[in-house]
């Protein structure tokens, strides 16, 4: 078995495919969440090796960026990972989640790494 992996999407569609991916083609462990607290509860809980996190995680609200909030919970320190990904790419919410001071690091560590 690989790593543990943390899906936050609230569209259970998506969450369902997603996990099926992972499990049957990587052999991951998965867990899933499907709102900000949940995922709260089990990053808490338990460590992951990579968290997947929807952006936004009510549909129904187009201002709602809870998943770049999680983003930020996630205690990168201890090893974990994160992806964000988002159905709606607007360029605010782009331009937000570019701004992740994370996301900043990561890019300038790539940039020095190929200079």
């Amino acid at each position: 078995m690989q790593g543990k992996i943390l899906i936050v999407e609230d569209n259970r569609d998506w969450l369902r495919k997603m996990k099926g991916i992972l499990e049957r083609e990587g052999g991951y462990s998965i867990q899933t969440a499907t709102t900000y607290d949940e995922a709260v509860n089990l990053l808490q809980s338990q460590p992951f090796e990579l968290v997947v996190i929807d952006i936004r995680l009510v549909d129904w609200d187009a201002t709602n960026v809870q998943g770049l909030d999680l983003f930020n919970f996630i205690d990168k320190d201890k090893g974990t990972n994160a992806i964000i990904a988002t159905g709606y790419p607007t360029p605010e919410i782009i331009r937000e989640a570019f701004n992740l001071p994370f996301a900043l690091s990561a890019s300038q560590k790539a940039n020095s790494a190929v200079s």
